[in-house]
């Protein structure tokens, strides 16, 4: 039993209550002014009460005060926002601005924050329509009152401008996407998370126009300290290593091969590539030995330590993680100096209001949930966990054998001694791992439905080495940015602890057990972990003495719940779904049956994936299936190897099981399908061409049947890949549903003429509603109720078009889109269809409609 302490610190709990108003405004948001008279009257009572010497209610009213507190802040936070004409998303724009931060290098471009000043939005013109004109000679309209920061993107190498520089951007704004799948988060919060008001991708030529040079100033110099760092290093060392110096010094990711940035994820080592609070604690602890070497005075310490500190934030960028650490460090700093006992849960808190205060949508960041969850864990669940198992020591060290001769008793005792730390050093060492691991894993399992198992053995083994390397890797960096030449000389000093990391990486991160699926978790379940965590921390430190029944019950209780829970979260749906993804400009068609069996339709892709980097199956993809909790495919099928069908699929039949990939042999270049190919051999996944008459059996009645290609495909359509492309078509009882990937009007004919069963209650529209395909003829022999088009939010394709639009009206099909309603999901038990797209208004008609 570890020694007594208090329940909570009183900031704890005004922290908590703090937060708890920031979360009830996300869910119930209200206007700042109505607000803030809540937050007077709640004080007035407050104060009332205290004069009444009512303390208990006075401090339970105290934190409805902060909640309301807290509500207030962020409703003034979000009046803060700037306003930006909506015309803007998706338009052509010219910005007129100054640079704050960056530009910053990437593998595939260079990215930099900018303070609006002025704006002017392109006229419209019709989609889909070549005017030959280039794109910055588009008439713009007037100027108009914009501020904010955005985000903007160019390709090519990195353009020599500076924080403060004015420049003129051109290029296509856009706000940010909404949430398109359940559960996923929507791009314009996460930017606006960050300040961000959007982001705009500049042209490729006259993108970026500098109108007036700005001098020096720190945060010039730091960003040109950072862009010398990354150039010495990847022009005097290879990658990857090259690569993980500037990820785990800097926190530069940007040019890690995403195998790798894989291989660390499945290892739970991904931290390691983003600066957190680890290397904050490194880079203060070697100062704070240096300067207890020199003996020099506390203040002088601790202006070295925190200077140190603060030096290192600004070079890297304050994400959550560092702020947090760095709020606590210094704290920590003014303890020690005046004397003062240091409290951590007191530290966590402040660091918590701190960073809230300057920004309270900062609550919802993955990263800021993390960096407190972790700390946590050491600080108070890995104690608990050491003192649970305290008693190995002991009992091993009565097991060593005892020693002969007159010497016996003292090489006894010295065994003994030796044995008790180094298996007290083991002990702790696993269980601050440990104890990190499990504080964490609820906010895992809710937002990425996975834990990485090998996570305690890889961390045991990387971060000695990391504490190694981020102190040398500073040095040396110090000597990059004074002698460019010898510094990256010297960068090569690291390669041994780089290869180290890499091979456990590789090693930890490549086992079959490294990554479990979870089930989806929500918010209130992880909310019970959390509370169960806390419980039993607070039993073990003894700050909480239940009776012996209590604890039983409680335990009882709990993993009933968790049971029950876990049974209802891997239960196969009661009907069969079928829900077309929201992918952007891309298919991706989950199909799951009542009898549990899974088959996906295409994976989606970015059409620039090759130079842009995103990979649309690890990003969207992969996040929707787990939510949908899907933890193993029988069937992955590919209508095509176009890069918007087949971009994700790799990703996916690389994290899930596959029981067989259909493909329709279509011979293509594209690099997700080579990389496709690539991973069913390296997975021995069985490989079946799909031809016509092809039937899966996915149980309980439903079955999949390959209507198209035959084996010997007509020659029709001008693309051969299109022309050779996969029709399916999904049944159970009288519902049918019919997949046209990419196939055009030739195809369609051919269908027709052939005489095939077409009929269909649901129709994904072919091409994304190109006026290639969907021909009315088709249209007629199919009759749709329903009709889905997978289509990208202002697209430069000009789909869907109009002409295939009204004849899908014409025919009486409800029309559903993911650009404007996200994800649709389709339900039926054979008898009764229901359509429930993620958001947007349902198309007009009944909820529910009874099969014929």
């Amino acid at each position: 039993m570890l020694p007594h302490a208090p329940l909570l610190p009183p900031l704890v709990w005004i922290a908590a209550a703090t937060a708890s108003g920031i979360a009830l405004h996300a869910h119930w948001p209200a206007p700042w002014g109505p607000s803030a008279g809540v937050l007077a009257v709640l004080v007035a009572v407050w104060a009332g009460l205290l004069r009444r010497g009512w303390e208990h209610l006075g401090a339970v009213l105290a934190l409805g005060a902060c909640a309301a507190l807290g509500f207030v802040h962020a409703a003034a936070a979000d009046a803060r926002q700037p306003s930006w004409p909506a015309a803007a998303d998706g338009r052509r724009v010219e910005i007129r601005g100054a640079i704050r931060a960056g530009p910053e290098p990437g593998p595939h471009g260079w990215w930099a924050v900018v303070r609006v000043r002025g704006l002017r939005v392109a006229g419209a013109v019709p989609r889909g329509r070549r005017t030959g004109m280039p794109p910055w000679e588009a008439p713009l309209g007037p100027v108009e009152a914009a501020a904010g920061l955005v985000r903007a993107t160019g390709r090519g190498p990195t353009p020599a401008v500076r924080p403060g520089d004015e420049v003129l951007l051109r290029g296509r704004f856009r706000l940010g996407r909404p949430a398109g799948n359940p559960g996923e988060r929507a791009e314009r919060d996460a930017l606006r998370r960050r300040g961000l008001a959007g982001v705009i991708a500049l042209d490729r030529d006259r993108g970026l126009e500098v109108i007036g040079r700005a001098g020096w100033s720190p945060r010039a110099a730091v960003g040109a300290a950072r862009r010398r760092i990354v150039e010495v290093t990847r022009r005097a060392q290879p990658d990857p290593h090259a690569a993980l110096v500037l990820s785990l010094l800097l926190g530069i990711d940007a040019f890690l091969p995403p195998e790798l940035y894989q291989r660390f994820t499945q290892a739970g080592l991904v931290h390691l590539m983003v600066v957190s609070g680890a290397q904050v604690a490194i880079v203060a602890g070697v100062l704070a030995a240096l300067a207890g070497a020199l003996r020099l005075h506390p203040w002088v310490r601790a202006g070295l330590v925190g200077t140190g500190i603060g030096t290192f934030a600004a070079l890297v960028g304050w994400a959550p993680s560092v702020g947090r650490a760095v709020l606590m460090t210094g704290l920590a700093l003014m303890a020690a100096t005046v004397g003062r006992q240091r409290d951590p849960a007191t530290s966590l808190a402040a660091a918590a209001l701190g960073l809230l205060a300057a920004n309270p949508a900062v609550l919802f960041d993955v990263g800021f949930q993390l960096s407190f969850a972790a700390p946590w864990g050491l600080l108070y669940l890995a104690p608990v966990l050491a003192a649970t198992v305290g008693a190995v020591p002991a009992w091993a060290a009565r097991a060593a054998p005892p020693a002969q001769g007159v010497a016996a008793p003292a090489a006894t005792g010295g065994r003994v001694i030796g044995a008790r730390r180094i298996l007290a050093a083991v002990v702790a060492g696993l269980a601050a791992s440990l104890g990190a691991q499990i504080a964490v894993a609820p906010l895992l399992a809710l937002h990425f439905q996975s834990l990485p198992a090998a996570g305690l053995v890889a961390n045991a083994l990387a971060l000695p080495i990391v504490a190694s390397l981020v102190p040398v890797g500073f040095a040396l960096l110090a000597v990059v940015l004074l002698l460019p030449d010898l510094g990256g000389a010297l960068l090569g000093l690291l390669r041994p602890a780089t290869a180290a990391l890499v091979w456990i990486a590789e090693r930890t991160g490549g086992l079959p057990w490294a990554v479990v699926t979870t089930p989806p978790v929500s918010a209130p379940v992880a909310a019970v972990a959390y509370l169960a965590l806390g419980a039993a921390v607070a039993a073990g430190r003894g700050t909480w003495r239940p009776a012996r029944s209590v604890r039983t019950g409680a335990a009882a209780v709990l993993v009933g719940a968790s049971a029950i829970w876990l049974s209802a979260a891997v239960r196969p749906p009661s009907v069969l779904l079928v829900t077309v993804l929201d992918v952007g400009q891309g298919d991706a068609i989950l199909i799951q049956s009542p009898s549990g069996r899974v088959a996906l339709i295409d994976a989606g892709g970015d059409l620039d994936a090759a130079a842009t980097g995103r990979d649309v199956g690890r990003r969207r993809v992969l996040p929707a299936l787990r939510r949908a909790g899907v933890r193993r495919l029988d069937v992955a099928a590919l209508s095509h190897p176009h890069e918007d069908h087949v971009g994700g699929l790799p990703a996916v039949v690389e994290n899930f099981p596959v029981g067989v990939v259909l493909d329709p042999g279509v011979p293509h270049p594209s690099p997700a399908y080579l990389r496709l190919l690539g991973a069913i051999q390296g997975g021995r996944i069985p490989h079946r061409i799909a031809r016509e008459g092809m039937e899966v059996d996915l149980g309980a009645g439903v079955r999949l049947s390959v209507l198209y290609p035959p084996d010997v495909p007509p020659a029709v359509d001008d693309d051969p890949v299109h022309a050779r492309g996969l029709v399916a078509r999904v049944q159970y009882g009288a519902f049918a549903a019919l997949l046209t990937g990419d196939v055009e009007d030739g195809v369609e004919e051919y269908l027709l003429g052939r005489g095939v069963v077409l009929e269909s209650v649901v129709l994904k529209v072919g091409h994304h509603g190109s006026r290639t395909s969907t021909s009315a003829a088709f249209v007629a022999a199919v009759r749709p109720r329903v009709a889905v088009l997978s289509v990208g939010a202002d697209n430069v394709h000009g789909h869907p078009h109009p002409a295939v639009l009204d004849a899908l009206w014409r025919a009486g099909a409800r029309i559903y889109r993911t650009d404007r309603h996200g994800a649709v999901r389709i339900e039926s038990d054979g008898v009764v269809l229901r359509v429930r797209p993620h958001r947007g208004e349902p198309a007009p008609g009944p909820d529910a409609v009874r099969l014929p």
